[in-house]
């Protein structure tokens, strides 16, 4: 494990000593709730002038004694008692959620607890490694787990090293970590993959699930999941937690102005999928740019029409300077209105606005149902995030669980998967056959396949009717 860990160019540490970016006091805690203050404000080579309201704010007094505490002490031993008496002996335990992300007041208490010498199975990214005590809802990891999730680089067990101290309730301790390192090239698998799969996700949620506020926050994830990316590589560590919070406001609000239901995925594609495939080759250039490379320039095609053509009214310009582009929004926290925004499309950037692009939509999905995509209304291009040829034959890393976490690390970096399990648990299966964690694994690989599958089908569907549009048109 260490040898594949110094094998990286120009690592980014990650340990002990470098949890604050530089120039930071390492006293100063980060960003992770409503009484937290941000270290975003000390001066750094890497942070940008402070404005004087941040000035003024830096000078308020940081002392978190005084806050209320995140945890009784009752329900702390309680939870304690609980893994001590079914789970294993617990050396680490982090708060996690809303709690230290603060997007939305917490109605529960996640907790990420760390386990040695366990007293039953603790499967991985199963409901069945959680429990819920109270308000508390508690999901469990054996120690070599949690390692090996971290140096695969999984998002949720890095954001437990960059979780500010009042929401440490135990450190875990373990001389790996001192000496942990990013690797550069696996985290952008890692959070690009884990972006990915949340996209998706808020899609499935949305169609199979009939849940379009579940949908709404695994939309926000999306781009939570690759701004914590952003400041991984800038950083070393994740320096702001509640940094893609304004995201969620615009997000939510979009999927009840828009009234977004069931069988209404275009619309999402539509309205976000320009910003989404943005951040994602922002995120890739920051990368990029710490490991010393050049980052790879994007073509930026010249933006399409100024005036909506389904409403005949202008999209921008001087005749429409009320309107604000929605990544204006996402970008930048603001007071505007969601809709009166405009987007452009992702493939082709026609310009529309927000409503008209999502009514539009349904009407093509209505007018076809033979369709599993829409198209713009201008050229027929696919309103659908379509991946290139590379990035689609890539095996990408899978996740489950909630929080979501990279299964299988170990074989995801090309090690045996089976060394690991085989020397810490021996090979006995027993006298029951397979154990339930191969029963489980088979679930969750038809799962992933399932995602594929689905993704591969609208790709295709994609190509499929803009050849059949360009074959009408010749």
């Amino acid at each position: 494990m260490a040898e594949a860990m110094q094998s990286v160019a120009r690592p980014v540490p990650l340990g002990e000593v470098s949890l604050k970016p530089e120039g930071v006091p390492r006293n100063c805690p980060s960003d992770g709730s409503e009484s937290f203050r941000s270290c975003d404000s000390s001066p750094s080579s890497t942070s940008s002038p402070s404005t004087p309201a941040e000035e003024s704010a830096s000078e308020e007094p940081s002392d978190i004694t005084q806050t209320k505490p995140v945890i009784s002490e009752q329900e702390l031993q309680a939870v304690l008692a609980e893994l001590d008496r079914t789970w294993g002996d617990c050396c680490g335990l982090y708060v996690h959620g809303s709690t230290i992300f603060a997007n939305q007041p917490p109605h529960d208490l996640d907790l990420i607890a760390v386990v040695d010498h366990a007293k039953q199975e603790v499967p991985q990214d199963s409901p069945d490694s959680q429990f819920t005590l109270g308000r508390c809802e508690v999901s469990v990891y054996e120690r070599r787990t949690f390692l090996e999730k971290l140096e695969a680089m999984d998002l949720t067990m890095l954001t437990c090293l960059s979780t500010p101290k009042r929401f440490v309730l135990k450190e875990l301790q373990d001389a790996r970590l001192r000496d942990f390192k990013l690797d550069l090239a696996v985290l952008e698998e890692s959070v690009v993959s884990y972006a990915e799969y949340t996209w998706m996700k808020a899609q499935r949620v949305l169609n199979e699930w009939k849940d379009p506020y579940k949908s709404s926050k695994n939309a926000y994830f999306v781009f939570r999941v690759l701004e914590f990316g952003c400041q991984l590589a800038d950083h070393g560590r994740i320096v702001n937690l509640k940094a893609a919070n304004h995201k969620w406001d615009v997000i939510r609000q979009l999927y009840q102005t828009l009234n977004i239901q069931p069988g209404e995925e275009d619309v999402i594609e539509a309205i976000l999928g320009r910003h989404f495939k943005a951040a994602v080759a922002d995120f890739q250039g920051k990368v990029a740019t710490a490991r010393g490379r050049t980052p790879a320039s994007v073509p930026q095609p010249a933006q399409n029409w100024e005036t909506c053509v389904i409403c005949l009214e202008p999209v921008r310009g001087s005749a429409c300077q009320k309107r604000l582009e929605l990544e204006q929004l996402l970008t930048t926290p603001s007071d505007a209105n969601v809709a009166e925004t405009w987007v452009q499309l992702v493939n082709c950037r026609h310009c529309f606005h927000t409503a008209c692009i999502a009514d539009a939509v349904r009407a093509s999905r209505k007018a076809d149902r033979s369709l599993r995509h829409a198209a713009c209304s201008v050229c027929r291009a696919s309103v659908v995030v379509t991946l290139s040829e590379q990035r689609r034959r890539k095996r990408r890393m899978s996740f489950a669980g909630y929080p979501a976490t990279i299964r299988h690390p170990t074989r995801n970096r090309g090690a045996d998967r089976g060394a690991d399990r085989g020397a810490d648990r021996g090979a006995d299966r027993g006298a029951g056959g397979r154990r339930y964690e191969d029963r489980q694994n088979e679930d969750r690989r038809n799962e992933d396949d399932r995602d594929v599958n689905h993704r591969d089908r609208r790709y295709e569907d994609a190509r499929h009717e803009d050849r059949r549009y360009r074959d009408r048109n010749q």
